[in-house]
């Protein structure tokens, strides 16, 4: 009799304990703006400050990953992007060191820009007013974080200027595409 409380209440401290542990994210189809931004940046502080997780790594790796966060969720939802958006993922771009997140970072932009005009002109602008040197930089290393999803669909230069107009002219795009066409095919 008393072996069965003891497993009672301890069964019923686990299940309370993982209860409160995981609560569902709001869906993001009925959710407001403002609850969706909330969320957002409520879970990219979990994923920050988790101290013995992985997720720890990411935020030595890339301490603003919050505000990648966000942005990525505001392409996710295909809202136009401002001036600070595209800052925070120039910085991802030149600064991020964690492969995992580079990758889900790339497919975000991947599946954002082709065809998304105002994306790809917003861009542009904002990069022609940080100078030839920072635009060729940013440029090319987001081609190196769209690699996989470029490389899988035999992306040439001439279609990658055609779906992505940013890139028209731009030699650090067409070096990084080459360079990423040539290790997919290996």
């Amino acid at each position: 009799m008393q072996n069965s409380i003891v497993t009672s209440v301890l069964l019923f401290i686990v299940l309370s304990c993982n209860n409160s542990n995981n609560n569902p994210p709001a869906d993001a189809g009925t959710a407001t703006d403002t609850t969706l931004k909330h969320d957002t940046a409520k879970h990219a502080e979990q994923v920050t400050a988790n101290p013995g997780s992985d997720s720890n790594s990411i935020k030595k790796s890339f301490p603003e990953s919050k505000d990648i966060f966000m942005v990525e969720e505001k392409m996710k939802n295909k809202a136009v992007l401002n001036d600070v958006d595209y800052a925070i993922i120039g910085k991802f771009l030149t600064q991020n060191k964690d492969e995992s997140l580079w990758e889900g970072v790339g497919m975000t932009l991947y599946e954002y820009l082709p065809g998304n005009r105002s994306a790809n002109e917003g861009i542009d602008a904002y990069l022609n007013k940080k100078g030839n040197t920072y635009k060729e930089k940013v440029l090319g290393k987001l081609i190196e974080t769209m690699c996989i999803d470029l490389g899988e669909d035999k992306y040439t230069y001439d279609k990658l200027i055609s779906d992505f107009p940013l890139f028209k002219g731009s030699n650090a795009a067409q070096k990084a595409l080459n360079t990423c066409i040539a290790n997919h095919l290996d």
